[in-house]
């Protein structure tokens, strides 16, 4: 049976050092957090239509554990002007810059606690 009122509500990466990787989030990535609350290890940050969340080990809301791709895919309107000014910034963990054979732009980035993240071309 289909249901069409299923959607994905978030998307949540699970960390071991919350403050380190949540002062990496928004001020390396330069991501709109939302909020972070160390007591309950959780932090949300804006991207679109659909949050960003980091949660620590045991506390926020999972068993994940950091470390290797995350599966997420940013997608920015200009991924090699970004990748500019996080280059500018020095941001740690940041990859190449390249440009599939399709025409596509894209980068990863690792964040502090090993987590892969790509950052794409779209809307």
């Amino acid at each position: 049976m289909k249901n069409s009122n299923v959607s994905v509500g978030l998307v949540k990466i699970p960390v071991g050092d919350f403050e380190r990787a949540t002062a990496w989030y928004r001020e390396g990535l330069g991501l709109e957090e939302q909020f972070a609350v160390p007591e309950y290890g959780w932090a949300q940050y804006a991207t679109g239509n659909l949050p960003l969340c980091l949660y620590a080990e045991g506390m926020g809301g999972g068993a994940g554990t950091p470390g290797g791709d995350a599966g997420i895919h940013l997608a920015v309107s200009d991924p090699a002007a970004l990748h500019a000014r996080l280059a500018e910034r020095g941001l740690s963990g940041l990859g190449e810059l390249h440009t599939s054979d399709e025409g596509t732009t894209f980068f990863e980035v690792t964040d502090p606690e090993g987590n892969l993240l790509k950052v794409v071309g779209g809307a």
